[in-house]
């Protein structure tokens, strides 16, 4: 009887880490292939401005291109650079006027990528603001 318990014990355990070990190996794994890959837009805009990004995802790096447009101001281009882990996104915009901005989000769930965007340096002491995108292609 005292055997027949053990090797219960010892099978749910097996199973039990066997289960927990697939999904832990995921925990900053490679996202090749990855529903971040591909156009996004900016909801919720200024009349006359938009922010679309094109991105693509080998194993953790994401980098992209996108262009933007301000109201009564010039349009414009910018590249994407960042990172990426199942649960978060942290891209670096460089655009072509020479501004930077930073975006901190969460991994896409469905078509929307959400998060955390704030101009100039990384570090520096600005404020941030919500943004999202949705997903068009």
């Amino acid at each position: 009887m005292h055997r027949r318990a053990l090797r219960c014990s010892l099978f749910a355990a097996i199973l039990f880490g066997t289960a927990c070990g697939n999904q832990s190996a995921n925990v900053g794994g490679p996202l090749t292939g990855s529903v971040l890959a591909g156009q996004w837009l900016q909801d919720n805009t200024v009349v006359g401005s938009s922010l679309a990004l094109s991105l693509s995802v080998s194993d953790t790096v994401v980098r992209g291109t996108g262009s933007y447009t301000i109201e009564a101001g010039r349009p414009g281009s910018l590249t994407v650079s960042g990172v990426a882990t199942p649960t978060h996104v942290s891209l670096d915009f460089a655009y072509d006027s020479g501004a930077l901005a930073h975006f901190d989000g969460t991994l896409p769930v469905g078509a929307v990528l959400a998060g955390a965007i704030k101009y100039g340096p990384k570090d520096a002491m600005i404020p941030s603001y919500s943004i999202t995108f949705h997903k068009t292609g």
